[in-house]
């Protein structure tokens, strides 16, 4: 099942590599945040954008799971799984399209690049 993440908002998931598979199985987008308590950007992209009231409607609106990594104990399977995204650490933060190469974001996201990203999901068929 999904484990609700602490230190996030209600709709908000604990990410394991496991879960992140299931969802991309389901054909269901996923957005997952890795950040870690030392790590002011992280706190700066969740206060600011991630974790706001507008940007979680968004999310909601595309039908996009959210998931969070915590790396404040520097844990391997983060490590692994950001090295092999090609990054060296947090912030990270991606957009995952079922089908589509992932949306990387850079260390400091805007609410307008988010949008963007979201807007790449194709609508459900009716």
């Amino acid at each position: 099942g999904m484990i609700p993440a602490p230190q996030a908002p209600e709709g908000w998931f604990v990410f394991t590599p496991e879960l992140h598979q299931k969802l991309m199985d389901e054909g269901k987008p996923v957005f997952l945040d890795i950040g870690a308590d030392w790590c002011k950007n992280c706190m700066t992209n969740e206060k600011t954008v991630l974790f706001t009231p507008d940007i979680m409607k968004e999310f909601a609106a595309h039908g996009v799971t959210l998931l969070r990594g915590d790396f404040t104990r520097k844990d391997e399977t983060l490590l692994k799984w950001i090295q092999a995204h090609e990054r060296a650490g947090v912030p990270f933060n991606a957009l995952y399209i079922p089908g589509k190469e992932p949306i990387l974001f850079p260390e400091l996201i805007s609410a307008k690049r988010v949008r963007d990203a979201l807007a790449q999901i194709p609508k459900e068929t009716e």
